[in-house]
């Protein structure tokens, strides 16, 4: 039975080869967005959830209740002081991330920066299910090591690890002369779904800095709790635990909150970026929503497409069932025939999601590339939902030929659907709507992507470059002078690189103590504004005669000392200052007054996404960057970056050299993923909606052969002919169009509601989309048509 059943799918392949195509193709591109997203959705939700204890560890983040600002890492001593003070904590273990350390295997090698090097406590792998598949730590070692299997296999060629040393040194310090590893364990590659990610962990007693204060911020604490522990007080604990020990650090200063271990990846927005992977469930949800109506779009194609073969292959499921054969053989058939279509694009999609995916991981997770992995749990729910669609995809087919052929016997059943009952015509309408409010999607977040890369900061981001330089004397103001005597360099400054993420403090008028703000301090000596070309509105720039030629100096009060300071016009307005010139400001307190001596326009020294908040650029402050900024010439950049890498390793030839310039890309990552993957998703619903209406093309000019043939005999001309058939999809376009604009405007609206500068949706962009479907639609129907309306008519009447 079933070899009769493969003999009439194989005649029906051969007959419609054009159909059976798009049916395995359109399915395969489906399936293969369906899995690479999926697989990628699945990793996120699933982070940190493999953990045996996962429900019982949390890590500890701590806000200042002045500025409101929340920290991920907090002090070192937390740990080992809450276990032994607080009741609940079972155990803890402590992650201190550095980004400034280089490793080599031996003396004579260069040191190799460690994009992630993490130092842990011994017993982090007693709390993380992170197993150990060789050797073992032994606390009695001295600064060990462990290391993964990727990174023996690229700094070890494959080689036993263990025994091994290794030489590490923090980069940016000169006092730092490194010192020796041993390796002593050997781990498998951390899981994708892990958001602690590294391929070496080093005993933390090898930090060269002291960390056994309460004050330095270095460290992620974790905490593991028992199953009866009362998590508030916990919270509430910790922050007098610390004023016990510390009485500087007052309880009511700040406050600590736990935050479950499953959580930090998707619910650490509120917190500063830090070494630790994160995500946004938003993206995470567009995803799977885009994915969704692709699958979706697919299956509509795949249903347009069969019903239109159903329709045409009717009158011969009609005479088989003269022949006796029944509804039972009939779904048979169709059943089989879909299992087959649905087996070879399952196949093609693994095929295409393994060689694809290196390139979509570069867009959905840049700063986390993994390999292409399929566990049973990923491959069980892909599998599930392509059967599950495709199952509901059957049963409507099923329904449709099983209405077709026996509601009003077989006579009725080869007549053709009245218009207003065609599934296909509805679902061409529904392709339509899909691919055009993606469209409309799509232009208008690369539009807001274009117009972030372009928009005027109030600064000039073009030709600066910074660098570190870690001068112990501060003698930025000789340095300064070093630089200037390259032709190309036009201005140098000491300051807070823009865009900067500073912490707001408490301003007042000096006169009108009531009156208080909450300003951004942005440390910037007197040649920041000139260096960075920013505007100034009235007044001068600060005068470097003010403050002391030794930056050592800023944090001395000294008696009737007045600080100068430039503000931007936010603040301004913020105080309502009529003359801002020469007013007098406290900053804290009184002991620490403030001059006006300028006003500049506002610059976005925050990123894009909220508005130019009231800042203060001042350089005596009880804080020194070791950052020096640099304007230089167009098309210089290759001699001066050449220049100042060489002064640099004159001075400090033991400390790494970094240079960076203002990188788009950095500071708006997540952005551009979203506009590449709306673009990405809109060009393939473009695709399998063009493939289905192409499809859809060639069976309304194969019905209406006869048609057309009579209308030609009675005069009717190529151009009325090809107008009857472009008529209709040009009124499914407008209908498409009515529908899906309205979707995406709003969906659009909502998410530039994420930006404080933003583009405007003009009307001409929903006239701009309508053309393009149309023009999209008729590039894709009139090869069918401009073929159907060239047909000899004799010929025609011949057959029919």
């Amino acid at each position: 039975m079933f070899k009769q059943y493969f003999k009439i799918i194989l005649r029906n392949w051969k007959r419609n080869k054009v159909y059976t195509v798009i049916n395995i193709v359109g399915l395969a591109i489906a399936f293969t967005a369906t899995l690479l997203i999926s697989n990628h959705v699945i990793t996120e939700w699933t982070m940190d959830k493999f953990h045996s204890n996962a429900g019982s560890i949390y890590r500890v983040t701590e806000q200042d209740l002045e500025s409101k600002e929340w920290e991920s890492l907090t002090a070192y001593l937390i740990g080992p002081y809450a276990k032994q003070e607080i009741p609940g904590i079972v155990n803890y273990t402590r992650v201190v991330p550095f980004n400034s350390y280089g490793i080599r295997n031996n003396e004579e090698e260069e040191y190799i920066p460690i994009p992630k090097s993490l130092f842990i406590d011994e017993n982090f792998f007693q709390i993380f299910d992170f197993p150990i598949i060789q050797g073992e730590i032994d606390s009695t070692v001295l600064n060990w090591g462990v290391v993964t299997r990727r990174y023996v296999q690229q700094h070890f060629c494959n080689q036993n690890p263990i025994g091994k040393t290794v030489f590490i040194k923090d980069l940016n310090s000169e006092n730092d002369h490194g010192c020796a590893v041993r390796i002593v364990a050997l781990i498998e590659n951390l899981p994708a779904n892990s958001s602690i990610q590294s391929d070496i962990f080093i005993d933390s007693r090898a930090i060269s800095i002291d960390m056994l204060y309460w004050g330095f911020l270095s460290s992620y604490n974790y905490l593991q709790l028992t199953s009866t522990a009362d998590i508030p007080v916990i919270e509430r604990m910790i922050p007098e635990m610390i004023e016990k020990n510390n009485s500087y650090l007052k309880a009511d200063e700040h406050r600590c909150q736990l935050q479950p271990l499953t959580d930090i990846y998707f619910h650490s927005n509120h917190l500063p970026s830090d070494s630790i992977l994160r995500g946004q469930i938003s993206l995470s949800l567009l995803l799977y929503g885009i994915t969704l109506l692709v699958l979706f779009l697919a299956l509509g194609n795949y249903m347009m497409i069969k019903t239109a073969q159903i329709n045409k292959d009717i009158t011969r499921m009609a005479i088989q069932k003269c022949f006796g054969a029944d509804n039972r053989t009939i779904r048979h058939q169709l059943s089989l025939e879909i299992g087959i279509h649905t087996l070879c694009a399952l196949l093609l999609s693994l095929i295409q999601a393994y060689v694809l995916h290196p390139y979509i991981i570069e867009i959905l997770s840049p700063e986390h590339p993994y390999a292409f992995h399929l566990s049973f749990q990923k491959l069980a729910g892909f599998l599930l939902l392509v059967f599950s669609t495709m199952f509901l995809t059957g049963l409507v087919l099923h329904l449709y030929t099983h209405r077709r052929l026996n509601r009003n016997g077989l006579k009725q059943a080869i007549q053709p659907v009245p218009r207003y009952k065609d599934i296909k015509k509805i679902l061409t309408v529904v392709q339509i709507t899909i691919f055009s409010a993606l469209l409309f999607c799509a232009i208008v977040v690369s539009r807001q992507m274009n117009y972030m890369q372009h928009v005027d900061l109030g600064f000039n981001q073009e030709n600066i470059l910074y660098f570190y330089w870690p001068d112990k004397e501060f003698r930025y103001e000789t340095l300064k002078q070093e630089l200037l005597h390259h032709p190309a360099i036009l201005n140098a400054s000491n300051g807070i690189p823009l865009p900067c993420y500073e912490d707001a403090d408490p301003v007042s008028l000096a006169s009108q103590p009531e009156k208080t703000i909450k300003a951004r301090i942005i440390l910037g000596d007197a040649d920041y504004i000139d260096t960075y070309q920013i505007h100034l509105r009235e007044g001068r720039s600060l005068n470097k005669n003010s403050y002391p030629s030794d930056p050592k100096e800023f944090a001395r009060i000294r008696p009737h000392h007045i600080r100068e300071v430039v503000v931007n016009q936010s603040f301004v307005k913020a105080l309502q200052l009529n003359h801002p010139s020469e007013t007098i400001l406290n900053l804290w307190d009184r002991e620490h007054p403030l001059k006006i001596v300028g006003v500049v326009d506002d610059f976005q020294y925050f990123p894009l996404y909220k508005y130019s908040e009231p800042a203060i650029l001042m350089y005596e402050f009880p804080q020194i960057s070791s950052t020096m900024i640099v304007h230089y010439q167009t098309g210089e950049y290759q001699n001066v970056y050449r220049y100042i890498r060489e002064m640099f390793q004159e001075k400090f030839p033991n400390t790494a050299f970094k240079c960076e310039e203002y990188n788009f890309t950095e500071l708006y990552g997540k952005d551009i993923a979203v506009v590449k993957l709306i673009i990405l998703f809109a060009l393939t619903a473009i695709l399998i909606g063009g493939m289905g209406i192409f499809a859809f093309s060639i069976f309304m000019a194969e019905s209406k052969t006869r048609e057309v043939a009579l209308r030609k005999v009675n005069g009717a001309t190529e151009w009325q002919i090809m107008q009857l058939f472009n008529r209709q999809f040009l009124a499914r376009v407008l209908l498409a169009c009515f529908i899906g604009l309205p979707v995406a405007y709003y969906a659009s609206r909502e998410w530039l509601k994420g930006y404080a500068y933003k583009i405007e949706i003009h009307a001409g962009l929903f006239i701009f989309v309508f053309l393009t479907s149309i023009l999209v639609v008729l590039a894709i129907t009139i090869w069918q048509t401009r073929k159907a309306a060239r047909q000899n008519p004799i010929d025609t009447l011949k057959t029919e």
